[in-house]
């Protein structure tokens, strides 16, 4: 193409643009609105406004559950639902009520590839009787009760906890630490390492980094339906 034509088009496209944008905004009504720039369109907040965050539905299906950051602070999230029959909305969980810490490196690279930023509830597991809520918060683990409104920090030893969930039926929980699975029994509260041998190149239960950054794969272990066995990976 001659260059003087790419000049003239480099000249002649933007004036074109402006021209039709200005002719745009002095269209637009003047009752009171403020006229949509091409600035505004790609400035925050978003103009479609914010999705909602870890939103889920209770098993039993009577409620959703959600994240929602506070008016003071937008990193800060606390846990929140909503009833479905009535359409009422509250706070479940004050944050405050958990502990507050550094992460460790682990979930920090987790969280990370995740896609996971703020501080308060960044997670949280329905128990699948709809009765329990299992929140992990600072590398500690917490039981929420739905029947007496009351939160627990469960007994799960020294050291932080990463990729914890409920077992199937609600029996007991599960984590790592410390490149090891453990499991705690809800029941008794008695805690078991199943594996023993994490640490430097080997790691029991978690994925690895291609396995999260690649195939959004975050865990590395399973259970089975009736909670008798997991299966888990060993990563050397």
């Amino acid at each position: 193409m001659n260059t003087h034509w790419i000049k003239f088009a480099l000249m002649v496209v933007p004036m074109l643009l402006s021209n039709s944008v200005q002719s745009q905004t002095s269209a637009m009504p003047e009752a009171g609105k403020t006229p949509l720039t091409i600035e505004r369109l790609y400035a925050s907040p978003a103009l479609a406004g914010s999705s909602p965050r870890g939103l889920k539905i209770s098993p039993d299906g009577q409620r959703v559950t959600y994240l929602a950051p506070r008016e003071d602070n937008q990193h800060f999230y606390d846990l929140w639902q909503m009833d479905i029959k009535s359409g009422k909305v509250s706070r479940l969980l004050n944050a405050d009520k958990l502990a507050t810490g550094e992460l460790s490196d682990e979930e920090k690279a987790r969280r990370e590839r995740q896609r996971i930023y703020g501080q308060g509830i960044m997670e949280y597991f329905w128990s699948q009787d709809s009765q329990a809520i299992l929140i992990p918060a600072s590398g500690q683990l917490y039981y929420y009760s739905m029947k007496t409104g009351e939160v627990t920090l469960l007994p799960i030893g020294d050291g932080f906890a990463t990729d914890a969930r409920l077992s199937p039926k609600g029996h007991f929980v599960s984590f790592v630490r410390a490149q090891n699975l453990f499991v705690l029994s809800l029941k008794d509260k008695q805690l078991h390492q199943l594996t023993q041998d994490g640490g430097g190149a080997i790691k029991n239960a978690m994925a690895e980094f291609v396995a999260q950054e690649e195939m959004d794969r975050m865990t590395g272990y399973w259970w089975s339906p009736d909670e008798s066995a997991i299966a888990f990976t060993r990563v050397d």
